[in-house]
Formats: structure tokens, C-alpha cells, sequence
């Protein structure tokens, strides 16, 4: 009798051995593999999903989960487009949408997959290998009250940001930095793109008036308008140039040659100083440099600049430049006329000049 008993338990043993790796295999498996489960726990009402099954062919599992993740995601970026193009398409027939399935699935696609994590859109993706059948399945899916909350917030948090651009432009505008103030309005075009993205979403899932904060994009919309206007008139400067020598030898050069350069260089000359954001005084002078006497002698002069560039909304000068006696900023001539006037001409004696003040005239 004893020894049935333990021939019992031997063999009862042995049957929970053999069969509890079949058990655990089991229990590893998630719930989501049914197509059934996965309707009812993860309803198109409440959730968008993504599904993928990858049979592996070449043995790379590795290869194949990351290929089930892109085909999950890509799945679901889908079912976030068509509710997006279908809200779209409520609101207008006449507007093309060609463009917006490609924009909502690449930055959709983006904001999940760069966050494999997903607690920031709150969604999840899982992956699950079956190496007996060599299959790899992949599941993602999102809830939709939490996509909500995620693209609310990215709206406010947008406009913000624009709030704070425009204020940083005031500053740059009372510093005299307008063209910096131009750049800085600019950036927040892209802003603005992003944030009809996240409308474009939230609308799809709930057409929220105030979460999508429509009146105040409109009205920063507005005014970032305006602004671009205002400071597409590019920056004025009047240039005002002085002789020191002798009246016969000037060459009266100088002025339009540096007035051509910034012209050149996004800058409108003008002639009424009151109007103008910079003043830019240039004092020109020569200085002999030979005067042929000897044999083999020649005549020579340096062209010589003094400058000063003064901000007219700060009030302050903002560069001082001196080039005097420059070996690179002197020419030979037949005559003293003839050398002075080659040598203003030289583009060394301009390029040192703007060297010295466009990286003021562009802050």
C-alpha cells in the first residue's frame, strides 16, 4: 500500500513536471493576441491602436520586433489620420488635406516612437515573441482622453512659447537690435505649425473650443503678423561722409561705395537721419605713401577712414573704427588724384569697413 502511494506521488510529480512549462508558457502570453480581447478591453471609443504579426523568416528576432513596432505604430498613426482627415472634411470640402495625412503620420509616428516609453502621450507598446511558431506580434495603444490631455497641454504650452518670443522681441526692438527682433518673430511660424498639428488632433478626439484655444492663437496670430510687416522694413541707415585734406584730391568715393555694400546687404540707405536706425559718419583722409623722387620712385597714398556707428534708438554709439596707414589699403598712380582715387577703390579698404560694422547692423 505504502508503495503505491509513492508510486502515485512519483507519477503525479512527473505529470506537474512535464506539463508546468506548457502552463508557464501559457501564462506569458498576453491577453492581447485575441482580436476579440482586444476589441473589448481597447474599444475604438476609448483607444487608438496599432496591431502587427511578423513572421520571422531569416531568424533575426531582433530585426523582426523592430519591425513589428514600426507596422503597430504605423497602424495606429493611421486610425489617428483617418479621424483627423474625417474631422477635417466636417469642417471643409473645399480644403485640400493632400499634405495633412503625411504631416500627422511622420510626427505622430515620432512623438511615440522617440518616447518607447510613452508616458508623455500615455500610450503603451508591448511586443511578444513566439520563437515555436517564429512569429513576433506587437501591440500599441493609446488612450484617448490621455492623447487628449497630452496635445491641450502641447497647445498652451505653444502659445506660451510665442508669448515669450514676442516679448523677447520687444527688448531686442528697444535695444536697437531689429534685425535679431525680425529672426526672432520668424521662429515662431514653425511654432504656430506645430500647434495647428496638435488641433488637428485634439479636435479629433474631442472638438473642444477651449482646449483648443482657438481666440488666442488667432490673436497672437495677428500679431505676429503685424510685427513681420513692421520689421520686414529692413534696417535704415544714413551714411554721412566727411573730407579732411585737401578739397582737390577728394575723391568722393567712399560714400556710395560703403552705401552700395549695405544695400548689399539688407540694409536701406536713407537720406532723412530722423528716419533712420543707425547713422553711420565716415571721415576720409590720404596720407603719401612715395612721391616718386629717386630713380625708380613712384607715387603712392594710403585711403584712410575714420567711422562711428550710432544707434539711434539706444542712443549710443555702437562701433568706433579706425584705418589709417593699412598696408592693404594703398594704391599707386600717375598723380597724387590718381593714386588717392585707386586706392578707395580698392574692395580691401570696404571689406575691412563692413567687417567692423554688419555684425552690429545684423544683431
Amino acid at each position: 500500500m505504502k508503495r503505491q502511494t509513492n508510486n502515485l506521488l512519483r507519477h503525479c510529480n512527473l505529470f506537474i513536471l512535464f506539463f508546468l512549462p506548457c502552463v508557464l508558457v501559457g501564462q506569458t502570453k498576453p491577453m492581447w493576441l485575441d482580436a476579440d480581447v482586444r476589441n473589448v478591453q481597447f474599444s475604438s471609443e476609448t483607444y487608438y491602436t496599432g496591431f502587427a504579426e511578423i513572421t520571422v523568416s531569416d531568424g533575426n528576432f531582433t530585426k523582426a520586433i523592430e519591425r513589428s513596432k514600426q507596422t503597430a505604430l504605423g497602424e495606429l498613426s493611421e486610425r489617428v489620420i483617418v479621424s483627423v482627415n474625417v474631422e477635417n472634411k466636417s469642417k471643409t470640402t473645399s480644403e485640400d488635406n493632400s499634405g495633412q495625412s503625411e504631416k500627422i503620420r511622420s510626427k505622430f509616428v515620432a512623438t511615440i516612437f522617440t518616447n518607447s516609453k510613452t508616458e508623455i502621450a500615455g500610450s503603451t507598446l508591448e511586443t511578444y515573441t513566439d520563437k515555436v511558431s517564429k512569429t513576433v506580434f506587437a501591440f500599441v495603444r493609446v488612450k484617448k482622453s490621455d492623447l487628449f490631455v497630452y496635445y491641450k497641454n502641447q497647445i498652451d504650452r505653444n502659445l506660451n512659447k510665442i508669448d515669450s518670443e514676442l516679448s523677447a522681441m520687444k527688448d531686442l526692438i528697444s535695444a536697437g537690435k531689429k534685425m535679431s527682433a525680425k529672426r526672432k518673430v520668424e521662429n515662431t511660424l514653425y511654432t504656430f505649425t506645430d500647434i495647428s498639428y496638435f488641433q488637428d488632433i485634439v479636435t479629433a478626439i474631442n472638438a473642444d473650443e477651449n482646449a483648443l484655444q482657438t481666440r488666442r492663437t488667432n490673436a497672437l496670430q495677428q500679431l505676429v503678423n503685424k510685427q513681420l510687416i513692421d520689421l520686414d522694413q529692413s534696417t535704415y541707415v544714413f551714411v554721412n561722409c566727411q573730407w579732411e585734406g585737401s578739397k582737390n584730391e577728394n575723391p568722393n568715393l567712399i560714400c556710395g561705395i560703403i552705401s552700395q555694400a549695405l544695400s548689399e546687404n539688407d540694409c536701406t540707405i536713407t537720406n532723412n537721419s530722423v528716419e533712420a536706425d543707425y547713422e553711420l559718419t565716415l571721415t576720409a583722409s590720404s596720407t603719401q605713401r612715395s612721391d616718386a623722387s629717386g630713380r625708380n620712385g613712384v607715387i603712392s597714398y594710403y585711403a584712410n577712414l575714420r567711422g562711428t556707428l550710432y544707434n539711434h534708438r539706444t542712443q549710443k554709439n555702437t562701433v568706433d573704427f579706425i584705418v589709417i596707414n593699412d598696408v592693404d589699403c594703398y594704391a599707386v598712380g600717375r598723380n597724387a588724384q590718381d593714386a588717392i582715387t585707386k586706392a578707395f577703390l580698392l574692395p580691401e579698404l570696404k571689406n575691412k569697413i563692413l567687417e567692423k560694422i554688419l555684425l552690429k547692423l545684423k544683431n
